[in-house]
């Protein structure tokens, strides 16, 4: 092979060089050489001889000065309803519509079938007056006076007649009770100063140009509202407000004229672009001295851009809304009445508990409270956000009221045609609807569990989620004693009774309100399945009480005692604290070797109270007030150690006692009695024994349980 024909030739560099270089220029010449692209957007507004047509092409003069990038096509209209339908229709990428109109396009209400989610908002330009138009010798004074007169009610399904409609049919007036004609505002007034018509209804700005000349000359007047027809129409169509034509807003109008308003707003595609949106936002606020000078009656107001704006906001406008701070003070001021209402249902909340803490205890306990209180704190959180979302583009949500009751209904009924717009808004609405379906499956469940346990407890059988509550072993002439006190300190605690024996006048006995929560099993305390079945080793604890029936009842308590032990090994749980009623108190060393945490001997308590009260008269009625559990007596009650406050740990008895009268609550006076160490009560603690330990309980007096937590 001759190598010859591979050798490199360095005349070949240059022009393949060169190639390769025009081909590069070639395919970047659309970029390098191309004229800036123009964006071409269509505005449409109004009539030629109209208001919307004059302002729309002062914007587009403006916006192409500063943007010769962007060409806009300022096109007429019919008004309102056409730029709505050409929003919708996607034909329109800006036009001027009455607030009143966009938000129905919006939420899909009154005159349109279906939410329209391509409207987006821009700005408020100017605020617009319902104006009805007649002669000072037509007799017409108020609205009421329109019946059986010839009246112009604007062009049909134009925005000016879409306001004539609603806000007759506010009061009870329809087309029916006067002659309706549908003319544009400038044919009406020539047939008005023909006297071919009596009045006629127009929605403009304040003043209306093609107005003022005809009012001196033809001696028109303005029908102005009562201030209930007003509160009236506001009620039923709140995106209404109140507005006054000042008086000579009009030549000869010497009087204020009280009617409604509805805001022209600057609206958008949400296909624009989201830079190209930014930037006329921009433009226009940049400029709005320029376009005030033009239009006086156009006040541009970023705050009221944000506040006043009944739909959804374009990307373009919000972002820039944002960058100048305008969005964060509104989040600010949401979030700062929010905080101040959760503060004062709170202050609410913790003064409740400090007047009544007892009551308020036991009745969070209940399960159906807390499951209400649970339910109220949702549908009040959800009707609040939904507020802040939905206020602006759906009238379900223009009011907290109306925010809450839209709730109610999703708990209670489903959507109905009460579906939020915003996607935030459908999230939580869709919540609050499964939180009302397992409402009613939760309340329907506990009724049946509810007629389950009657049924069950007939049966002598236990309720299947039973636990922490309280085991009665036996049955005695006490025990209808004990119950009545364990109810009086907790209301709402499950007690068990398992016993042979026959309860006198049981029927009777379990109709009573202190057996509301009480369960009978039938069987032996101390055979192993009757304790099971009585769930003992998921018991907060245990009393047993002497069966007297028995030949040595304090060796059937013992045996008992050792039977719930082994029961609560073999099931895995920890023994629950048992107190037994020993009758011999020689046995009572017995009946603690068998597990027994507390003993209590009738007899010795017995023995010594006989002989303090022989020695002080009256003292038998200070036990028995302190064996009492009611909102009138004091009651010993043991602080656990976790619960004391570090400032009085180390202090010696009589400081600790000082400080704790200090901090004293005049309607629950707390008392120190002693230190509970290693699970001994020392009372009234001499000199050495007296600092409180780490590991120490305090025993106090008290009206109801004290909450040491606030101690300084």
């Amino acid at each position: 092979m001759n190598m010859r024909h591979f050798r490199h030739d360095p005349k070949k560099k240059i022009p393949i060089f060169f190639f390769y270089l025009m081909a590069l220029i070639f395919c970047l010449s659309p970029l390098l050489f191309s004229s800036p692209q123009i964006e071409n957007l269509t505005l449409f507004t109004g009539r030629e001889v109209g208001t919307y047509y004059s302002v729309g092409n002062t914007i587009k003069k403006i916006l192409e000065k500063e943007n010769p990038k962007l060409q806009i096509l300022c096109e007429p209209s019919n008004g309102s309803m056409d730029n709505a339908r050409l929003i919708e229709t996607e034909k329109a990428d800006l036009a001027i519509i009455q607030s009143d109109i966009a938000y129905y396009l919006s939420s899909g209400t009154r005159i349109f079938s279906l939410p329209c989610d391509r409207i987006k908002g821009i700005s408020p330009l100017y605020s617009e007056a319902i104006h009805i138009v007649t002669k000072r010798t037509s007799g017409i004074k108020t609205i009421k006076d329109l019946k059986g007169k010839t009246v112009s009610v604007g062009l049909r399904k134009s925005g000016s007649e879409f306001n004539t409609r609603i806000v007759l049919n506010a009061l009870d007036i329809t087309y029916e009770d006067f002659v309706p004609r549908y003319e544009y505002s400038d044919s009406a007034l020539k047939l008005l100063k023909e006297d071919r018509i009596d009045a006629f209804f127009v929605t403009t700005k304040v003043p209306a140009s093609y107005l003022k000349e005809p009012f001196e000359e033809h001696n028109l007047a303005l029908v102005s509202f009562k201030p209930n027809e007003i509160e009236k129409i506001i009620k039923a169509y709140p995106y209404f407000f109140s507005k006054n034509i000042a008086a000579n807003s009009y030549s000869n109008q010497h009087e204020e004229v009280s009617t409604l308003g509805v805001r022209a707003l600057l609206v958008a595609n949400s296909q624009v672009k989201l830079k190209t949106l930014y930037k006329i936002t921009k433009v226009l606020f940049d400029n709005k001295e320029k376009i005030k000078e033009e239009h006086p009656f156009i006040s541009l107001n970023a705050k009221q851009a944000v506040s006043f704006m009944p739909i959804p906001l374009h990307r373009g406008a919000m972002k820039y809304y944002t960058d100048i701070g305008v969005v964060e003070r509104q989040l600010f001021i949401f979030y700062f009445r929010f905080v101040i209402l959760v503060l004062l249902i709170a202050l609410f909340v913790f003064i409740i508990l400090k007047i009544f803490p007892r009551k308020t205890q036991a009745f969070m306990k209940n399960f159906y409270v807390r499951f209400i209180i649970f339910l109220t704190l949702l549908i009040f959180l959800g009707s609040i956000g939904l507020y802040f979302l939905e206020k602006r583009i759906n009238e379900n949500f223009v009011s907290v009221s109306q925010s809450f009751w839209s709730c109610i209904v999703y708990v209670f009924s489903g959507f109905e045609n009460r579906a939020p717009i915003t996607s935030i808004g459908k999230l939580i609405s869709i919540f609050i609807f499964i939180i009302g379906v397992s409402v009613f499956g939760i309340i329907s469940g506990r009724f049946a569990a509810f007629f389950v346990e009657k049924a069950l407890k007939k049966e002598n059988a236990m309720p299947k989620n039973l636990k922490e509550h309280i085991v009665i072993c036996n049955w005695n002439e006490r025990g209808e004693t004990i119950v009545k006190e364990l109810h009086a300190a907790d209301h709402f605690v499950d007690i068990t009774i398992l016993t042979d024996a026959d309860i006198k006048d049981e029927n009777e006995l379990f109709k009573k309100k202190e057996y509301r929560n009480v369960h009978l099993a039938r069987g032996d305390p101390a055979i192993h399945d009757r304790l099971e079945t009585s769930k003992v080793h998921l018991a907060r604890s245990v009393i047993i009480l002497s069966n007297e029936v028995s030949q040595d009842p304090d060796a059937q308590s013992a045996l008992i005692a050792l039977a719930i032990s082994k029961v609560c090994r073999e099931k895995g749980e920890e023994v629950p604290h048992i107190v037994a009623e020993v009758l011999n108190h020689r046995k009572i060393h017995h009946l603690i070797d068998a597990g027994v945490n507390e003993v209590v001997c009738a007899i010795n308590y017995g023995v010594g109270l006989l002989a303090q009260s022989t020695l002080h008269p009256g003292l038998t009625q200070v036990y028995d007030s302190l064996l009492s559990y009611s909102e009138d007596t004091n009651e010993i009650y043991v602080i656990e150690k976790e619960k004391i406050p570090s400032l009085l740990k180390g202090k010696t008895f009589s400081k600790a006692s000082e400080i704790i009268n200090k901090n004293g609550d005049a309607n629950n006076p707390v008392i120190l009695l002693g230190i509970m160490r290693n699970k001994v009560p020392i009372l009234n603690p001499k000199k050495g024994e007296e600092k409180i330990k780490e590991d120490d309980d305090l025993l106090l007096l008290s009206y109801a349980l004290p909450d040491l937590s606030g101690i300084k």
